[in-house]
């Protein structure tokens, strides 16, 4: 399929439809998404797109020992074989429903598989000391909401109970920890979903789409766009999840766990190159 208009400097201005379309849908719903939300033909790009790899992280002994040699002789010991693998989605999964592997190992092994700051040893520590005051929810996490769960997230960061935590990680333990139909929410995961969005698009003097970032956006990034902003509610959250759910049919996904793993896609990707040519630093606009 064509590459869609607006993704290079040798692109031909876009069709009077396409326009019409892309202004029309600056004016959609954020809050209640459907497919005229989106740009429809960065959609029907991104769904004839080869599959992306499947991710797979570091072991949690590997993570462990970018801060505590001590921790990560304790994990390698502990008679766990996940511990000292390298996990794909479905094994994580697996492993997070087993209550005879300590909670805390568990979580060892979702941060790994996150690849959570590999050289940022400080960060990984308070990672590691946060457990204990996120051990509670995470218990709870099966039967909140999504919108519930990632609010007390936010009371416990407003707190300065989580010191290292985000919502990229705290999104990663809603998933996997069984919180019903959340999705993780990284930089890479809001960056597909805004740059999808047709609001955050304008028509340019020459006609292609423009990448503008509406300041309506319920999903907003932290400074320097590589960070989901402390700012972002529990509302906001489940915006971003209905957009998620939004895009199934559309993608011609399975359900929105499989829309998550298509849209952060991979590192060498075709989709993952497009979003970094995007200027994330662009201050936000009211259009």
């Amino acid at each position: 399929m064509r590459r869609p208009k607006g993704m290079g400097p040798s692109e031909k201005p876009s069709d009077t439809s396409l326009q019409e379309k892309t202004m029309a849908a600056f004016h959609s719903n954020a809050r209640q998404p459907n497919q005229s939300t989106f740009r429809e033909d960065l959609v029907a790009w991104l769904r004839s797109l080869k599959a992306p790899k499947a991710w797979v992280g570091l072991t949690a002994v590997t993570w462990a020992r970018t801060f505590s040699s001590d921790l990560a002789t304790r994990l390698a010991s502990a008679g766990y074989a996940e511990l000292s693998q390298h996990l794909n989605r479905q094994d994580l999964l697996a492993l997070c429903k087993r209550s005879d592997v300590p909670l805390e190992y568990r979580v060892a092994a979702v941060m790994a598989w996150g690849r959570s700051n590999p050289r940022n040893p400080q960060n990984n520590r308070n990672l590691w000391a946060s457990i204990s005051n996120i051990a509670p929810l995470l218990k709870r996490l099966p039967e909140l909401t999504r919108k519930q769960a990632f609010a007390e997230f936010q009371r416990l960061i407003a707190r300065g109970a989580l010191q290292g935590m985000r919502a990229s990680f705290f999104t990663k333990l809603m998933f996997f920890f069984g919180c019903p139909h959340a999705y993780i929410l990284d930089q890479w995961m809001a960056k597909a979903m805004l740059a999808l969005r047709a609001a955050n698009w304008r028509v340019s003097v020459d006609g292609n789409p423009k990448f503008v970032r509406s300041a309506g956006n319920f999903i907003r990034l932290g400074y320097g766009g590589t960070s989901i902003a402390l700012t972002m509610s529990g509302d906001d959250y489940e915006a971003y999840c209905l957009s998620v759910e939004a895009l199934v049919r559309p993608l011609g996904r399975v359900d929105g766990a499989d829309v998550e793993c298509w849209l952060f896609s991979d590192p060498t990707s075709e989709w993952r190159r497009f979003l970094k040519r995007l200027d994330w630093k662009l201050k936000t606009e009211r259009l």
